[in-house]
């Protein structure tokens, strides 16, 4: 199984990847549900745990990367009455610069991406509040954030937004099997409220149209999370805010989206269809109220 992780420069790939790997180590999902996802290198453990310290500890935010890096999970599921686990989840975080650069390098790496879609499981793209916050009309806006943003950014986060439409347009054009993708809103506690968050989220499904059109045949889910509240990035690249990496704030649903969607397009290799059925169903339950899902333009059930 491999994920493909993208998103632009600062859209928070590196933070919610170390975030999500404290809180998925063994994490208590209610309902007699239980997730555990480790690395197999002990090296991109030991990464991965010092990367979240500094922020815990040195209230400092990781750099971001400037090279494409991949991970090699295992992940454990277990309800009241099933289990399930896959010994090998591989995770490409694609570098944020190949999506939007216009470098030789970056069309390479925006080729191997296209080239890789035929083994990968889920496209996950991240875009953060910031940018969907610029991207949006000052009326959708809440009335503390109008009149911050420039004609420049608002353009610029609008295409940031879009990229990933434009990638995959002429495969969706040519009706070229897509993976599943999940868009993920971050940062989501820069919205000031549910209304204004709601307004940016259909913005950002405006901007992707394509990929919830009716009869796109792709299966999209959008969901959002955050690492805190009130969190800002402060002199020296320091953390402003709190903290807060509970399940509260949906780190947990991207890669649970991930593993469901494998479970799902993978389904018939699974010899115990009884027990598949009771992961399935019990994921399904921790989705409610954090997710929406659109299968084939149309939603199947949505974000509270």
């Amino acid at each position: 199984m491999k994920i493909s992780i993208l998103g632009v420069s600062r859209s928070g790939k590196t933070c919610y990847i170390s975030a999500m790997s404290q809180v998925l180590k063994n994490c208590n999902l209610g309902n007699g549900c239980r997730v555990s996802l480790k690395t197999n290198d002990i090296a991109k453990q030991l990464e991965l745990d010092n990367n979240f310290m500094s922020m815990a500890t040195e209230r400092e935010w990781p750099k971001g990367t400037d090279t494409t890096t991949s991970y090699d999970f295992r992940i454990h599921f277990q309800s009241q009455d099933a289990s399930l686990q896959l010994s090998s989840l591989t995770m490409d975080d694609y570098r944020g610069g190949m999506l939007n650069g216009m470098g030789k390098q970056d069309k390479i790496d925006r080729d191997s991406f296209i080239e890789s879609l035929s083994d990968t499981a889920v496209i996950t793209f991240l875009i953060d509040g910031t940018t969907v916050l610029n991207a949006m009309d000052e009326l959708d806006k809440d009335a503390t954030h109008r009149g911050e943003t420039q004609a420049s950014e608002k353009l610029a986060a609008i295409n940031e937004i879009s990229i990933m439409e434009n990638i995959l347009y002429q495969r969706i054009q040519n009706k070229t099997d897509i993976p599943p993708v999940l868009i993920v809103i971050t940062k989501s506690d820069v919205f000031a409220s549910k209304e204004e968050l709601n307004n940016g989220i259909s913005l950002v499904k405006d901007l992707l149209s394509a990929l919830f059109s009716f009869g796109n045949r792709l299966f999209v889910g959008i969901t959002t999370v955050s690492l805190g509240s009130g969190l800002d990035k402060g002199d020296n690249n320091s953390i402003i805010g709190q903290l807060d990496i509970s399940t509260q704030n949906n780190i947990h649903i991207p890669m649970l989206f991930a593993f469901y969607a494998y479970l799902d397009a993978e389904y018939e290799i699974f010899p115990d269809k009884t027990n598949t059925d009771k992961v399935m169903s019990a994921i399904r339950k921790v989705f409610a109220g954090k997710i929406s899902f659109y299968d084939n333009g149309k939603e199947a059930f949505s974000i509270d």
